[in-house]
């Protein structure tokens, strides 16, 4: 894949656990992928409107405070301005009955974080994008 793709992209990472955000946004920093970060609802919500642009959302379930994942999902997906930007939800802890909202809602994909390594999550996100490059060149 042609890295020109997702250089300079800009992923928002919604994680409560500060460690592995760090870990998330360094592994995208090395890939020159910019992020945003937040820990709660009203962080997310925030940071997608400071951000000139937001190409990819990585979303924990469980956040800091009263409200979870499927809340920024909700808000976003009613918003004409952000309701295109693709979630990738990623938790460890969510009960499986849980995520069918999620996917009603619109997300793309379900990842338990210990069943995939980071490297993985990020490949699809980095395959959309070529996919989404392709059919724009397409045209």
């Amino acid at each position: 894949m042609d890295k020109s793709v997702w250089q300079g992209k800009t992923i928002l990472v919604v994680e409560d656990d500060k460690a592995l955000q760090d870990a998330i946004v360094m592994k995208l920093g090395r890939e020159g992928i910019n992020t945003v970060t937040a820990r709660s609802y009203n962080d997310a919500i925030a940071a997608i409107n400071r951000a000139q642009t937001v190409d990819a959302i990585w979303l924990d379930h469980y956040l800091i405070g009263e409200q979870d994942g499927y809340a920024i999902v909700a808000e976003i997906k009613k918003n004409p301005k952000w309701n295109e930007i693709p979630v990738f939800l990623v938790s460890n802890t969510i009960n499986p009955d849980k995520v069918k909202p999620y996917f009603d809602a619109g997300i793309l994909k379900f990842y338990v974080k210990s069943d995939y390594w980071l490297e993985e999550i990020l490949t699809d996100i980095k395959q959309l994008w070529f996919d989404l490059a392709k059919l724009k060149e397409n045209k």
